[in-house]
């Protein structure tokens, strides 16, 4: 026996977007809390004025750079396609971040080569997983989200499948 109904809800748009922003807001978390584990940074936020060159003009000027505590800064973006539906979902940290995450810093660049070899290391830097760890432990859970959204959409648009609410 043949139907043309399916026994369920369609995961709408909107639906997929709230879930996406959801779990966005969920590894956020986590990288917020691996970033409050590290023993040496700022306590404070810094601000620090910086020479930046316009390109354009070929001008020199003084800037005023807001560097802001690393777990306090770390947030998500989400960006919409033409056709109003999710597409990316940014993870926005600072740049020492990743610094940390690749272990170098002050007197330790990231090549171990002797070109490149610290003179006076200063302070023992070792890599920290704190970036990847958390959204490879929870993309599954994203792309079961994806799947359902977009598998009801194959079958709503490509079959024509009514849905009971």
């Amino acid at each position: 026996m043949t139907t043309n109904t399916i026994d369920g809800t369609l995961t709408t748009q909107e639906m997929f977007t709230e879930e996406a922003r959801k779990w966005a807001s969920v590894v956020t978390t986590k990288l917020r809390a691996n970033a409050a584990k590290f023993k040496h940074g700022k306590e404070n936020k810094r601000t620090y004025t910086a020479k930046k060159y316009n390109r354009k003009t070929g001008e020199t000027k003084n800037a005023t750079v807001y560097e802001k505590v690393l777990k306090n800064a770390i947030n998500h973006k989400t960006r919409k396609d033409r056709d109003g539906n999710l597409d990316r979902i940014s993870f926005n940290f600072p740049l020492h971040g990743i610094y940390r995450a690749f272990g170098v810093g002050r007197g330790q660049p990231a090549s171990g080569s002797k070109k490149k070899q610290a003179l006076k290391i200063r302070v023992k830097r070792t890599m920290s997983d704190w970036i990847s760890q958390p959204i490879e432990q929870d993309v599954e859970k994203i792309a079961n989200i994806a799947a359902n959204y977009y598998g009801d959409k194959v079958l709503a648009n490509v079959w024509g499948i009514n849905y009971k609410k």
